[in-house]
């Protein structure tokens, strides 16, 4: 578990949001997902944003996610961390908003 998963699974679970920590959905792997409401969240790192081939299989991998009914959310752990503290209290609560419906 890396540690951008680490911090938001205690969040997730101190918060009691109703996600859990990894599933894996055909060949890919989410981050944090709710089987029932088939959402999912992930936790991307720069990669996710700079590399050519992750970009890649990021867009492959929203695409047979969102074929198979999933809907997702990201968040980039860069900005995350320079992010308020009232304003990732925004995101926590957006991503509680996000497992409840």
């Amino acid at each position: 578990m890396s540690y951008p998963e680490k911090y938001f699974n205690y969040i997730i679970t101190t918060q009691h949001i109703n996600a859990h920590f990894h599933l894996q959905v055909g060949k890919y792997q989410l981050d944090f997902y709710n089987q029932d409401l088939k959402k999912y969240l992930e936790i991307d790192g720069e990669s996710h944003y700079t590399d050519k081939k992750t970009i890649n299989i990021d867009k492959e991998r929203t695409k047979f996610l969102s074929d198979n009914g999933w809907i997702g959310k990201r968040i980039r752990w860069s900005r995350y961390k320079k992010l308020t503290l009232e304003e990732r209290k925004q995101i926590i609560t957006n991503i509680k908003e996000f497992f409840e419906k």
